[in-house]
């Protein structure tokens, strides 16, 4: 899930990230995403790549990570594997909204909570166990039994 709080800080790393890409990519992004990042992205706020390391291991905020992989499927990819991207992203999209739909089921919740108000009335209606007295309790039962 995307932290609104975020996004600024996110900005900020791909404007930097960006700088490392070639001419040829960069001018496949348009002016006003550029623009918008600048504007909105925070300041005073320090990302640094690491220029030997691998994409994978550049430590980067999960907005950061999503903000690139839109703008590698709108801007960098052939009109095909943006193709095989969106057919991916619906199958993960439709997953979820299926494991979603089971697990707010409006007619499961209302099965449980019936079955929750069927085993409270049951409870009530059950015997519950009684606790042996003590020694000290029997004793001072058989005393006030002799006073009344």
């Amino acid at each position: 899930m995307i932290n609104q709080e975020l996004l600024p800080k996110a900005y900020t790393e791909v404007l930097e990230i960006l700088n490392y890409i070639s001419e040829e990519y960069l001018s496949n992004i348009p002016k006003e995403i550029i623009d918008f990042f600048r504007k909105e992205s925070k300041k005073d706020y320090q990302y640094n790549v690491t220029e030997f390391d691998t994409f994978e291991n550049q430590k980067m905020l999960y907005e950061t990570k999503v903000i690139l992989s839109v703008l590698y499927r709108d801007y960098f990819v052939s009109d095909e594997v943006k193709k095989q991207i969106l057919q991916e992203e619906n199958i993960q999209m439709q997953i979820i909204e299926k494991e979603k739909s089971k697990k707010y089921n409006v007619d499961d919740i209302f099965k449980n909570e019936k079955k929750e108000n069927i085993i409270d009335k049951n409870e009530s209606s059950v015997p519950r166990q009684i606790k042996k007295k003590g020694f000290f309790t029997k004793i001072i039962d058989k005393i006030k039994n002799m006073f009344k």
